[in-house]
């Protein structure tokens, strides 16, 4: 038996929502099976108009959804350009807020980079990424709670407004959500789980 999680799901136009969403209609399944392969090309500079041949890192000019999911090192669709600092750049950052905000956006494509930015992006609370993935997910706690982005996303702000034990509490579902939809847990993710576990155990003291 495979279980499909909630991204894979909507990636292969398994999740309905309603008549008007076309959130399953995106072609990131297709682009990120055929630019993973190793046949692609090498790393090449943002301004070549080849921008899928070497996963170019992403700028105001030449985002877009699957560029955003590439360069965001926490997502399964990243394709490593080998340049220090990928997925860093204000200009990353800039793009890709409006790429998670556009209602156009796939539903868990926006999730992926919004919490690529609350992991990454200092000045994330801006963007409200915890209200704003409610608002994509509809306020549907039955899509959240299995969706081990949407927990990461909700300790990763719980985190920042002073609030470790919560935080520690939704890393620990994030976990146990990732675990069960993978059968690993990514180090990252524990890491900060960790650093939440540190954080609350001083704070009760």
């Amino acid at each position: 038996m495979l279980w499909l999680g909630a991204e894979d799901a909507e990636c292969w136009g398994l999740t309905r929502w309603n008549i008007g969403d076309t959130s399953n209609n995106d072609l990131a399944c297709y682009q990120w099976a055929t630019l993973t392969k190793d046949t692609r090309g090498p790393p090449r500079p943002a301004d070549d108009p080849c921008l899928y041949c070497g996963g170019a890192e992403v700028t105001a000019e030449n985002a877009d959804v699957v560029l955003c999911r590439m360069n965001a090192g926490s997502s399964r669709t990243y394709v490593s350009t080998g340049r220090d600092g990928q997925g860093f750049s204000d200009a990353y950052r800039r793009a890709c807020e409006r790429i998670a905000a556009d209602p156009k956006t796939p539903k868990y494509a926006a999730i992926d980079i919004i919490m690529w930015l609350a992991l990454t992006d200092p000045n994330i609370s801006a963007l409200n990424p915890a209200t704003l993935m409610v608002h994509i997910l509809d306020g549907d706690d039955s899509q959240i709670s299995n969706c081990w982005k949407c927990l990461t996303i909700t300790a990763m702000t719980e985190l920042t407004y002073g609030y470790p034990s919560e935080a520690l509490e939704d890393f620990r579902k994030a976990a146990n959500v990732v675990k069960r939809d993978t059968g690993s847990v990514p180090v990252w993710l524990t890491n900060r789980l960790e650093f939440a576990a540190a954080k609350a155990a001083k704070q009760n003291h």
